[in-house]
């Protein structure tokens, strides 16, 4: 599934792959219940996100930076390791995921 800040955006996406579309995290949260989420957004927006899914013992895989300050990054794996959730951070994540969609579109 994806989730989106703006519907028109995360629905287009969604059409494309075949996959549900959601607005509301808690939503997806609940219906979904994903192993994993991809935190593909501007970097001021991470901590919100990563924190979300933490609650809801999602595992995280985050473009880097990660967070702004190491304090907040302090306190979000704290916060994982309280909920047994994993996060991993990779600077490349977007460039991978288009890379991998295209080719499997040959």
């Amino acid at each position: 599934s994806v989730l989106g800040r703006r519907e028109e955006t995360a629905k287009t996406f969604a059409e494309k792959y075949g996959i549900n579309c959601y607005t509301d995290a808690d939503l997806m949260y609940s219906t979904e219940k994903p192993d994993a989420v991809l935190i593909c957004t501007p970097t001021f927006t991470h901590e919100e996100i990563a924190k979300k899914a933490i609650e809801n013992k999602v595992n995280i895989m985050c473009e880097k930076p990660f967070v702004l300050d190491a304090d907040k990054a302090e306190n979000l794996f704290n916060l994982a390791n309280k909920n047994n959730v994993k996060i991993r951070t990779n600077p490349k994540i977007i460039g991978n995921i288009i890379f991998a969609l295209r080719k499997s579109q040959l």
